[in-house]
């Protein structure tokens, strides 16, 4: 079997899945963020990252659901609330590193960059002081309907680490023929829960890394058996 190179948790290198009907996997494609369901989504990026509120709000639901580092919101207007009472005490910056797309959603690993404007004592993830800089990963998952975010959830994997800027060298991709077949998918999914390594670790190239939590490493497939 056509070894297919897994480096990471969650991202397959050179395929995305798309979305799927309930209880399939979808067959795997490759797109760069462009646009999604009509979204811009490098352009709510630039919203974001600009402070722009009013061209911010266009891209969430009235109900959007929110669920993040800085706290759960359940509406546009809360959401809002909350990036606008943060703007004057800290500047946050987002860089897409690579993105996941399908016709429903997208999930994208984003390099987040937090510059304190004033010290925050009570900062939800952490105090900060006026001055410090704090770099992370996430994975951010956006469901998507009707051109806006219905549901928003971000789960923090990479600690942060002052090393990491801006200068990053995203790895968003145009679109390209698959790489891994449903069927491929469900197969190795399918070994692993059965503990079948000789099965699924044909799935990793020798060189695969596996970050666990954003605390432990594992380099090689190997150390991953």
């Amino acid at each position: 079997m056509l070894r297919r190179s897994f480096t990471g948790g969650l991202l397959i290198d050179g395929g995305v899945l798309a979305a799927a009907p309930p209880g399939a996997i979808a067959a795997v494609v490759r797109c760069g963020a462009d646009g999604l369901g009509g979204v811009d989504f490098p352009g709510y990026v630039d919203a974001f990252n600009r402070g722009d509120f009013a061209r911010l709000g266009e891209y969430y639901a009235d109900n959007v659901d929110f669920q993040g580092r800085g706290g759960r919101f359940h509406s546009r207007e809360e959401v809002l609330d909350f990036y606008r009472s943060a703007r004057p005490r800290l500047r946050e910056t987002l860089t897409i590193l690579d993105a996941v797309i399908g016709p429903q959603g997208i999930v994208v690993d984003m390099l987040t960059e937090l510059q304190a404007l004033e010290d925050w004592p009570d900062f939800p993830t952490g105090a900060l002081r006026k001055g410090d800089t704090r770099r992370s990963e996430n994975f951010i998952w956006y469901e998507v309907a009707d051109g806006q975010f219905t549901r928003i959830r971000s789960a923090h994997y990479g600690a942060d680490n002052p090393g990491i800027g801006p200068e990053t060298t995203p790895r968003v991709a145009g679109c390209a023929e698959p790489v891994m077949t449903a069927a491929q998918f469900s197969s190795y999914i399918g070994a692993f829960n059965h503990d079948d390594y000789a099965h699924f670790g044909d799935y990793y190239d020798e060189s695969v890394i596996l970050v666990i939590a954003g605390r432990k490493e594992l380099r090689g497939r190997q150390a991953i058996f």
